[in-house]
């Protein structure tokens, strides 16, 4: 009898089963990095965003106001990439005590992502429910 060439089933199943135990602790570190990535990136477009408005207040708002998203956009101190999804979060800019004021929304499009806000002190803040009155100052990243 000669002896075949090849794999035999239980070697296929032992590299098979390899392969899967290597995807069962490689996959969820891949999405824990992605998120921590988007999380960073966000802070970043944030204060992207509270530079802006300061900008503004010291140029167009005559140290007596601040600009809504598309009053920065208008005067080119951001890009219109914050009109729509950026890094899967949607950018708010609204005034609640009147133009002397701001505060910054970044709302996650996904599930699992954190709130990150900003207010006219420039402090930003992260949550992961979307209530800037429980948000916390973000650690230094």
């Amino acid at each position: 009898m000669r002896r075949q060439k090849g794999f035999s089933l239980i070697e296929l199943l032992l590299v098979v089963t390899i392969i899967g135990i290597i995807a069962a602790i490689a996959i969820p570190n891949l999405q824990s990095a992605r998120r921590t990535s988007r999380e960073a990136a966000t802070i970043s477009n944030v204060r992207q965003l509270v530079s802006a408005q300061a900008a503004y207040l010291a140029t167009i708002g005559g140290n007596a106001s601040y600009g809504l998203m598309s009053d920065l956009i208008a005067q080119n101190l951001v890009d219109n990439s914050f009109t729509g999804i950026k890094n899967n979060y949607q950018f708010t800019i609204t005034q609640p005590n009147g133009a002397g004021s701001y505060q910054i929304k970044a709302a996650p499009q996904e599930t699992g992502l954190k709130y990150f806000y900003a207010r006219d002190d420039g402090q930003i803040l992260e949550n992961a429910v979307d209530d800037i009155s429980t948000a916390t100052p973000i650690s230094t990243r």
